[in-house]
């Protein structure tokens, strides 16, 4: 007979590392790998989510999609991520995650040999960065694309061309204005150029440039 999985997990009030989970459900069936799993939770980490979603699985490929709210706003999977397995890891398929206007096209690779990120943003705000870094408190969007490659035994390349449109940050005084910021840079195997320009108010503040 093949090896089945049928487990069930529900739980309140953990705290997992910065990230309070006041509620977890989740559920498994699998049958020789291939099945489905759900999950549902909510909780606060910078912010306060609302989150569920369902993996169909296959011993070579994971179908996800998700959804729910982040600061009672909404968030989706427009584009199911599709995680296919390689030789000697997996590869994301460019999966659309929709959130308060703006959206993030996000794919890749990671395996013994390559890692690698493509991503794109559409007006995408600031605010989501408070997921992964607790009170961050940035406000704005950003519109622009992220790309980097790292194969093993080489020295990683990528590009970032980055435009953010009302840039501020909670906290600060209340003169502080935000401002339109633009970040270019390249990264190649010997050196790394970056470009930065800020405007407020349409005259431009600052500029920087480095070459390293």
């Amino acid at each position: 007979a093949g090896t089945s999985i049928n487990a069930t997990v529900q739980a309140r009030g953990l705290r997992v590392g910065g990230i309070l989970l006041g509620r977890l459900a989740a559920n498994a069936q699998l049958v020789d790998g291939s099945g489905k799993v759900t999950a549902s939770l909510s909780g606060q980490r910078g912010r306060l989510f609302d989150m569920s979603g369902e993996a169909l699985v296959e011993p070579d490929r994971i179908r996800i999609q998700a959804g729910g709210t982040i600061d009672k706003r909404p968030i989706k999977l427009t584009r199911a991520a599709v995680l296919t397995r390689t030789e000697d890891g997996w590869r994301l398929a460019p999966a659309t995650i929709a959130f308060a206007g703006g959206s993030l096209q996000l794919g890749g690779e990671l395996s013994g040999q390559t890692t690698s990120i493509e991503a794109r943003l559409q007006k995408l705000p600031l605010s989501l960065l408070d997921i992964a870094y607790d009170n961050l408190g940035l406000g704005g969007t950003a519109t622009g694309s992220l790309s980097y490659v790292h194969t093993r035994g080489d020295m990683p390349t990528g590009k970032a061309e980055l435009r953010v449109r009302g840039l501020s940050r909670s906290g600060l005084s209340l003169s502080s204005r935000p401002v339109d910021a633009g970040v270019n840079a390249v990264l190649t195997r010997d050196r790394l150029a970056t470009r930065m320009v800020f405007v407020a108010d349409g005259q431009t503040i600052g500029r920087a440039q480095a070459l390293l």
